[in-house]
């Protein structure tokens, strides 16, 4: 119970995350593609809205591998409730391998966006 408590709560985190990382990605490409008088306070702001995007992109990968770390370790927590509980009333470990599977493809792709967007040119 505690594992799906915690599951619900980080999903809910990384949906936050990945709008807030999207949202910084989209601030620092707008600020860049705006970038008609590069001068001083313009590469600070560049430099800034950078900055918080890779923090932002730091924070959702390190919550998809909590997700997914979670994800993988509940098909063992299945195996010891379903003696409690009953098989029927618990969801099966093969939904939380599908979901570990899911994950891991955000994780990549989210890898690949931070590191595209790592490579912005800020001059």
């Amino acid at each position: 119970v505690l594992g799906a408590r915690e599951i619900a709560r980080k999903r809910s985190d990384v949906q936050r995350l990945a709008r807030q990382a999207s949202a910084s990605r989209d601030a620092a490409f707008a600020h860049l593609a705006a970038g008609k008088r590069r001068e001083g306070a313009w590469f600070k702001t560049a430099s800034e809205l950078k900055r918080r995007m890779e923090r932002d992109y730091t924070e959702l990968n390190i919550s998809l591998k909590t997700l997914d770390t979670l994800y993988s370790g509940m098909p063992e927590s299945v195996k010891r409730a379903g003696p409690l509980f009953g098989p029927n009333t618990l969801v099966s470990s093969g939904e939380f391998q599908a979901a570990a599977a899911q994950t891991q493809e955000e994780l990549k792709r989210v890898a690949l966006e931070a590191e595209r967007a790592r490579h912005l040119p800020l001059n």
